[in-house]
């Protein structure tokens, strides 16, 4: 027992799958009792599945806790743009104004030395720019269909709208100074999406991605 217990510090699972993880930690368990029979016994193969329960959650549990810091990188640049945008348009809330008041509070304390949308946790860059707006108009068509109680279900309606957005509408109305006035909701978003940048995703997973804040393309 003493020799197995010394196994399992061993080993701490990074990202890798349950299986990886069982498998590691039985060879090791293996190595630990070297004079074992070579040939798997029932006992061995009820550790071998016992592991597998075990090593299972485990895994899962540590790969969602893992904090991805580009993930995170990416939430702040997305809030920092949807925050412009309700300031932009008159919706501005208590945390938005503090926001602004605490950016322009270090960008006057550097000296003008640091750009104000570094300051303002804003994306610099002409290609970082397009795509945080991109994302912020495709997480409003999201919203917009609120009928969809499973978020799931709503990527994957999400996604069929953008392809026949995509082939129906904005062959059209990419065209337009304004859009027309029948358009919903949900298609003033798609369309601003598209005016952002034309490479707009188009899978559930990508879209479900990009409504929860998590790293995507």
């Amino acid at each position: 027992m003493s020799a197995l217990m010394n196994v399992v510090p061993m080993f701490v699972p990074n990202g890798g799958s349950s299986a990886s993880v069982s498998d590691e930690v039985i060879r090791r368990t293996q190595s630990a009792f070297p004079d074992a029979d070579s040939c798997p016994s029932p006992r061995l193969h009820l550790t071998r599945t016992a592991l597998n329960g075990v090593a299972a959650p485990l895994a899962e549990e540590l790969r969602v806790s893992d904090p991805d810091p580009l993930a995170e990188q990416q939430q702040v640049l997305d809030e920092g743009f949807e925050r412009a945008q309700r300031l932009a348009n008159g919706r501005a809330g208590a945390d938005d104004i503090a926001w602004l008041s605490k950016g322009f509070s270090a960008f006057l304390g550097a000296g003008g030395s640091l750009p104000l949308e570094r300051c303002l946790g804003l994306p610099r860059k002409d290609s970082a720019l397009r795509r945080a707006c991109r994302d912020y108009w495709l997480r409003r068509a999201w919203k917009a269909l609120r009928e969809e109680t499973s978020p799931w279900r709503r990527s994957e309606k999400l996604a069929v709208a953008v392809k026949d957005f995509e082939s129906r509408r904005w062959p059209r109305w990419r065209i337009l100074s304004m859009p027309p006035g029948n358009a919903s909701e949900l298609e003033l978003a798609l369309l601003e999406a598209f005016r952002s940048t034309e490479r707009v995703p188009r899978t559930a997973m990508q879209l479900h991605n990009i409504a929860n804040h998590r790293r995507h393309s």
